[in-house]
């Protein structure tokens, strides 16, 4: 698709730029001008965004591509996941978890579960240049979510490593093959027994495909559930086995 092509792009041009991708945090956040992104959605200020059912919400998210590169625009895997988390089709049960979302970004799925699902605890976690722009997104929408930076390189340095979540969410964190190492020992270290994981992606390339039999290699089930073809995303579901 031109959205995947230009995603590409992105990345080739991150490299021209910054010599090298291993430069880049584990969270896979870089800074780059807007005059690169093209997609008049990324230059928009503000998204709004209406998930869920009975009754539905909007989230209005505050974005900005030229401050925050990756991290500050709405992906279409965020809107994905939480679209098949608490939409109207929807048959997982969040009522009373505690919830845990990776790489947040701008927070739609933190934001809207927590508006909808009141009896959950959310902590959405980002690295420390993407926390200002989360944390303005959680409180003007008055959701109720726990902010926490994480970096996955050292996630046992986190004062999450202590915590036991029922379900860990990610959208769109599966591109840089740099941080499928550092990603699957977060999961490793952060996942219990019977910890749920949704992940939403778009598989770009082959090597994305290669982070979950990665995961699958370190004792992780992993099911397929979702193919959006609107959006070319992917949900996907694992456990510890």
């Amino acid at each position: 698709s031109n959205v995947m092509d230009l995603y590409g792009f992105f990345l080739i041009l991150l490299v021209t730029i910054d010599g090298s991708m291993a430069t880049v945090p584990s969270n896979a956040l870089v800074l780059y001008s807007t005059d690169t992104a093209p997609l008049a959605r990324f230059r928009e200020t503000t998204r709004r965004v209406t998930v869920g059912s009975d009754p539905p919400v909007t989230v209005t998210l505050e974005q900005s591509w030229d401050e925050y590169g990756v991290a500050g625009v709405l992906w279409d895997s965020a809107t994905v996941l939480a679209n098949y988390l608490i939409g109207p089709e929807s048959t997982v049960d969040l009522k009373g978890k505690s919830i845990l979302e990776l790489g947040a970004g701008l927070g739609l799925p933190s934001i809207a579960l927590s508006l909808l699902i009141s009896s959950s605890s959310v902590v959405a976690t980002e690295q420390p240049l993407g926390l200002p722009l989360l944390q303005r997104n959680v409180e003007a929408n008055n959701a109720s979510v726990e902010i926490h930076e994480l970096d996955w390189a050292r996630p046992l340095s986190s004062a999450l490593a202590t915590d036991h979540f029922d379900v860990i969410l990610g959208a769109d964190l599966v591109y840089k093959e740099e941080a499928f190492e550092p990603l699957i020992n977060t999961l490793e270290t952060l996942a219990a027994k019977d910890t749920v994981i949704y992940f939403a992606s778009r598989i770009r390339y082959p090597k994305d495909r290669k982070f979950y039999r990665n995961l699958a290699a370190q004792g992780f089930h992993v099911a397929k559930l979702l193919y959006d073809k609107d959006t070319d995303v992917y949900v996907y579901k694992m456990q510890r086995e």
